[in-house]
């Protein structure tokens, strides 16, 4: 690590990068650089070989930020080919494992389609006009936000719980699936709980990554959710070493089921 860089951290900051700890959590609030340190972390793993750069796992939300992480990375450390870094936000981190393994899972071997929010509204539009249903936007809004729920377990999927409108809304989103099982297609809900069943299904698999990433780090973990960190619970072993940086009190993807609470029992998970 370049003199320049380390002399803008501060002590906390250089405590945190330095530390030998397996397991760390860096807790801080808005503006007191989080990832700077966490970028630091890495390009500190990687100037004094304490890990090679395809051993490095780091994972944070917006494509944004996975942009920013690699740009400050690599403005620092020039001996690594930004292929061998693995960044990524949860949804590309899961498309890349089930693309490597979509046999095992029935998929074609070649890329699958992955729906967006643009393509998810086409389809339940669709859906909703061939069964003559509300087509405004709100309602079709509601849909996807109920989809989203009952596929993550977040809503009750027992009939006998449905008011008239939810089950109708029920219908919808059981023709919905059918639609993507028929075109062999996921959606971005779909990539977190495909890669959690092929970990737990094939666990050559999950334990591939757990010897593959040494060390794994998160961006923002506040804004994590159950099923996010589940995934990262299959692939976490004894042996590999965790960073977090958040701020339990700044989570801003609340409406996606972020649950700040996991910051707490990040020690009792892998300890």
């Amino acid at each position: 690590m370049k003199l320049e860089y380390l002399q803008e951290l501060n002590t906390q900051q250089k405590q945190a990068v330095y530390e030998e700890y397996p397991r760390i959590c860096v807790i801080a609030g808005p503006g007191c650089g989080k990832t700077k340190t966490l970028v630091s972390r890495v390009i500190y793993l990687l100037s004094s070989q304490k890990a090679q750069p395809q051993n490095i796992l780091v994972l944070t939300f917006a494509k944004k930020a996975i942009k920013e992480i690699k740009k400050r990375v690599f403005s620092y450390v020039t001996m690594v080919s930004p292929k061998d870094l693995h960044i990524y936000n949860f949804h590309s981190f899961c498309f890349h494992v089930l693309n490597k393994h979509s046999h095992l899972l029935g998929f074609p071997e070649s890329k699958f389609p992955v729906y967006g929010r643009y393509e998810q509204e086409v389809i339940i539009r669709k859906i909703l006009l061939q069964n003559n249903y509300n087509t405004e936007k709100g309602e079709i809004n509601t849909i996807l936000a109920a989809i989203s729920g009952w596929k993550n377990g977040k809503l009750s999927t027992d009939p006998l719980q449905f008011d008239e409108l939810t089950k109708k809304r029920y219908e919808i989103y059981q023709k919905y699936e059918e639609y993507l099982k028929t075109n062999k297609a996921l959606d971005f809900n779909d990539l977190l709980l495909y890669t959690i069943t092929l970990f737990n299904y094939h666990p050559q698999v999950r334990k591939e990554y757990q010897e593959q990433f040494t060390h794994i780090l998160l961006d923002e973990f506040q804004d994590i959710n159950s099923i996010q960190w589940e995934v990262i619970k299959l692939i976490l072993s004894a042996k590999q070493n965790v960073f977090l940086v958040g701020d339990p009190n700044q989570a801003i993807y609340g409406f996606q089921g972020a649950t700040p609470q996991l910051i707490a029992s990040f020690t009792q998970d892998k300890e």
